[in-house]
């Protein structure tokens, strides 16, 4: 099926994507950042595997932090590679 993202959080260029087991209750899927962090490395795309206590949760969060310099067709490249990652994760 497709992948549960739950929220994409961010401002600018630093982006924090969850991932969660039902989007409705935004349930954290356990592991989830470390197996996309993992296939993202598997295609060539270094993220930040971040999961993160709040609110008495974990949230399964990957994080993005391209250089301020990055060209358009750059982050069509991440996107390429992201999308799968999450995909497969």
């Amino acid at each position: 099926g497709a992948p549960r993202v739950g929220q994409v959080r961010g401002r600018g260029l630093l982006l924090g994507i969850e991932r969660v087991e039902d989007r409705d209750g935004l349930e954290p899927r356990p592991g989830a950042a470390l197996r996309v962090a993992e296939a993202a490395r598997e295609r060539g795309l270094m993220i930040y595997c971040c999961p993160t206590a709040l609110a008495g949760r974990v949230i399964q969060c990957v994080m993005l932090a391209p250089p301020l310099n990055i060209s358009a067709d750059d982050v069509d490249e991440i996107l390429h590679r992201l999308e799968p990652a999450i995909g497969a994760a």
